[in-house]
């Protein structure tokens, strides 16, 4: 490998000119010295110039990274590694590392325009200053310390010299440690999580401890710092003294002792990069990542899913689900993880693939992408992902739903559960030698009816679906109105009348009540029920209302509303556009409609609203809404399920 490229190592981490650890000979470094930049080289780790970081932030960094930042940032200062580049952490972890966590420290451009307006739609509620010193003081109160202490200021002369990211990582974990996470109980067989954490505590420590590592860019720029220069030089004197343990692969590895706790960090060749962890093995896996241009940022999986997460993003997530599984798996021994993984048919050794989850700011909210590509085995139940919904369904639905789902292919997922369902009391059945539950029950629906569930029911469900949730409103006051309906064939119209009126009929002894008001056949449920059920419009509908006497207005409005209710009102403008493409699913929740109805039901009962005015409204009234699309990718070549969901919260004045 050639490193003729980067500084001397000895450049990074220098020694005392003399044994009384003075620091002259560090002082006639000229610091306004610009340092010689450094080119990339072939096969070596991708570097970045580092942005300009508001100097204003205030930072709360985990004590490990304060700890790091604090005890090598005086001495860089002082030897010129201004203005180094820093390392994509995506080309520092290999690529079966188990998770990283990465946070943009210093947003800017789009991501901190954004921050800032969403900041302003907060500060602009009224009390909004005092319901967040109320909640700084709560935060004190329970974790002991005076308000003082949770004051930014005790961590910006450490927080200034975090450069543009901070990460944490747990890389990959031998099979003996996972078996050691595996242990009996006093009668030989597995036991509870609780059991076998508590076993292994000291498994789970060392788990962490040989495993963890932080990775952080730093910012020596002196002209970045508002920190005056004897401040660095004290941090110098103080941590110059830090132990030299090995030079590997060029990259000095040191360490700092603190307590009982050791703590190991290296700086990167010629960059501005620093890794810290609680064992030199796990510097040693980031240092061959960087020398060799490898990492997760040269698997192909990996890849594909980061182009389906906004470029511009203040946090992003890793997660390799098949090594986290085996870990809760031998963790779980045969409770929680095993019950699940018997419930979903679900074999451990078929549980691969990988997710990547993105934060971003956008113009009037915040938004969590989640790109995933799995593969969970033959877990019996099966979606049909060629099957969207059409879009023009949520004209349809009430124009004041506070919620609602919507779908398509009902009759596709049932089915399958159906039949995973009957499977397994099958094979339960013949051990225990009963008949089968699933199949008693559907033939006891037969008797009842005279309908089928499996052929006269679920046909009619394959259609596009939305169930959405309301309030009637007529008073202001909250009661809760329910409206199911699913799109039918043309074909299907005639058969789901029919089907529907031998359904009536035989829970109503044949008296089945019919809704004189509509021309379709709407029928009650139960006298003063609230439920009706009927075909309209090409579609089955089912409604319920609290207030019974509500609910014939509700089925005719759902009858005479079509095309006319929440997609056509000014609310759900601006909502498809933080849905992904082609969603499968949709999700919605009107939260500034549920926190009126909530507040109308406050006032209206005559409660004292003045504690939540001075705590918790501040917070709620600049949330608008909650949006959440799936995509699932439908015939990939991987054998691999790939999804793209995304949740957005609209935040604004």
């Amino acid at each position: 490998m050639d490193n003729s490229n980067f500084p001397p190592p000895s450049g990074n981490f220098p020694q005392p000119s003399d044994g009384a650890g003075g620091s002259e000979p560090m002082m006639d470094v000229p610091l306004m010295q610009p340092p010689a930049p450094v080119p990339a080289y072939a096969g070596s780790a991708a570097v970045t110039t580092p942005k300009r970081r508001n100097i204003g932030a205030s930072i709360s960094v985990a004590a490990i990274l304060v700890l790091l930042v604090a005890g090598i940032a005086g001495y860089l200062v002082f030897n010129k590694v201004a203005n180094r580049p820093s390392v994509a952490v995506e080309r520092l972890l290999p690529a079966n590392t188990l998770f990283f966590a990465s946070v943009d420290t210093s947003p800017d451009g789009d991501q901190k325009g954004a921050l800032e307006k969403m900041k302003q739609a907060f500060e602009s509620q009224p009390g909004f200053k005092e319901a967040w010193a109320n909640f700084a003081e709560l935060t004190s109160d329970k974790s002991g310390a005076s308000p003082k202490a949770s004051e930014p200021d005790g961590f910006d002369s450490l927080a200034q010299y975090v450069g543009n990211n901070m990460t944490f990582a747990m890389l990959p974990v031998s099979t003996d440690e996972l078996n050691k996470l595996q242990a009996p109980t006093t009668n030989g067989d597995l036991g509870t999580i609780e059991d076998t954490m508590l076993q292994n505590s000291a498994a789970y420590t060392d788990l962490f401890v040989n495993h963890a590592v932080g990775i952080i860019d730093l910012d020596f720029n002196p002209l970045n710092k508002k920190g005056p220069i004897s401040d660095l030089k004290a941090q110098a004197d103080k941590f110059t003294q830090a132990p030299l343990v090995e030079t590997y692969r060029e990259v000095e590895v040191r360490k700092y002792v603190t307590g009982t706790n050791t703590i190991y960090f290296s700086l990167l060749n010629g960059t501005s990069t620093a890794v810290v962890a609680g064992k030199p093995a796990s510097l040693h896996a980031v240092i061959d990542q960087f020398k060799d241009g490898k990492g997760i940022a040269a698997d192909a999986t990996y890849q594909s899913l980061l182009k389906q997460v906004p470029d511009n993003r203040v946090a992003t997530m890793y997660m390799n689900m098949g090594e986290l599984y085996k870990i809760a798996a031998l963790a779980g021994g045969t409770s929680m993880v095993g019950e699940l993984q018997g419930l979903l048919n679900i074999p451990t050794a078929q549980i691969t693939g990988s997710v990547v989850m993105s934060l971003s700011a956008q113009d009037a909210g915040m938004q969590l992408d989640v790109a995933s590509a799995s593969s969970m085995g033959d877990i019996g139940i099966k979606m049909n992902p060629a099957a969207r919904p059409d879009p023009a369904l949520v004209s349809d639905l009430p124009s004041g739903s506070l919620a609602f789902l919507m779908g398509t292919d009902l009759k596709t997922t049932l089915q399958s559960a159906l039949d995973v369902m009957r499977k397994q009391a099958t094979d339960k059945g013949q051990a225990l030698d009963s008949p089968n539950p699933v199949t008693q029950a559907i033939d006891d629906i037969a008797k009842s009816t005279g309908l089928d569930v499996e052929k006269d029911v679920l046909p009619l469900l394959g259609g596009d679906y939305a169930l959405s949730v309301a309030s009637y409103g007529q008073s202001g006051s909250f009661a809760p109105s329910v409206v199911f309906q699913v799109k039918l064939n043309d074909k299907d119209v005639s058969t789901a009348t029919a089907t529907l009126e031998k359904f009536v009929n035989s829970i109503s002894g044949g008296a089945a009540e019919k809704m004189p008001t509509e021309k379709d056949p709407f029928y009650t449920l139960a006298p003063d029920s609230g439920m009706y059920i009927g075909v309209s419009n090409g579609r089955l509908v089912f409604v319920f209302e609290a207030d019974p006497t509500a609910a014939p207005q509700r089925v005719h409005n759902v009858v005479t509303g079509t095309g006319k209710g929440l997609g056509s009102t000014p609310q759900w403008q601006d909502v498809p556009r933080h849905l992904p493409k082609d969603s499968n699913t949709i999700f919605y929740m009107d939260i500034n409609g549920m926190r009126s109805v909530f507040e109308h039901e406050m006032q209206s009962s005559g409660d004292d609203n003045s504690e939540y005015e001075k705590t918790a409204a501040p917070f709620i009234r600049p949330l608008k809404y909650l949006s959440v699309g799936s995509s699932t990718e439908a015939g990939t070549t991987d054998g691999m399920s790939h999804n793209h969901t995304v949740l957005f919260l609209g935040i604004s004045k």
